[in-house]
């Protein structure tokens, strides 16, 4: 792969957190919440920012990364054939358990994060075309200026019949993005896109600007991947908005 610069990566934050997971699963014990991506079963899930009840006090994963693993495990055929992924952004947990699905070939990479195995740009990869076989792209896209140029380099370095698994803020029902190039004001962006490093604030559409970059795209919500008392369960948002973007297979290929 060309393009790539190699990040750092510090093992010792997880190694303390691995340590203290068995104390965080005692302390944490209880019926009433399940989280679906370490599987324990606490109290209550703790708060974050203005919200209640949403991040798992074992693993600290969001109801976006239980929704995301559900798919994962469920739908995406990762457990076949040895697939490379791209895992952009690497969420600490879903990359551990990423490698319980199957033989895969992983690469992770972010701009900031010394979590990741590259550092790159969403909009300049730098990876060959056709690479992988699947993408994961969770909350990246409202922080890219140029969020089209990104879903292209998605679509780009995705093989024929292969896919991109995508997730961004997007309050319930809202079925226009609301962006404004000229807002940088840190203050102003937080009001109107939900943080001051957000460029815009998703809606439905988002549809269209996946499907111009030539990707086929489902929409998916919660209520699609698990039943009533799961959502509860797992304190998730019924119609919280899962997008599986799959690049149309080549002409005469088997798709993969």
């Amino acid at each position: 792969m060309r393009g790539w610069v190699p990040v750092r990566f510090d093992p010792w934050a997880h190694r303390l957190h691995a340590a203290l997971r068995p104390l965080l699963r005692l302390v944490a014990r209880g019926d009433r919440r399940l989280c679906g991506v370490c599987g324990a079963r606490c109290r209550r899930f703790l708060r974050h920012r203005t919200r209640d009840e949403v991040v798992c006090p074992v693993c600290l994963s969001h109801g976006r990364h239980r929704i995301a693993w559900r798919w994962l495990v469920d739908r995406s055929g990762l457990d076949r054939g040895g697939p490379r992924v791209l895992h952009l952004a690497p969420e600490p947990e879903l990359a551990r358990r990423l490698r319980e699905l199957g033989d895969l070939r992983v690469v992770s990479g972010d701009l900031t994060s010394p979590l990741a195995g590259l550092r790159i740009d969403l909009t300049a990869l730098g990876l060959r075309d056709e690479a992988f076989d699947a993408v994961l792209c969770s909350h990246l896209l409202e922080h890219v200026p140029d969020d089209r140029a990104a879903i292209r380099e998605l679509y780009r370095v995705l093989a024929p019949g292969a896919w991109a698994l995508i997730q961004v803020p997007l309050p319930s029902g809202r079925p226009v993005t609301d962006e404004a190039p000229d807002v940088v004001c840190p203050e102003e962006r937080t009001r109107r896109f939900g943080q001051p490093d957000h460029c815009r604030l998703y809606g439905l559409d988002l549809v269209d600007r996946i499907r111009a970059a030539g990707f086929d795209v489902e929409l998916l919500e919660a209520r699609d991947l698990f039943a009533a008392e799961e959502l509860s369960r797992q304190a998730l948002r019924a119609d919280e908005p899962l997008f599986v973007a799959r690049k149309p297979a080549a002409s005469g290929k088997e798709e993969r």
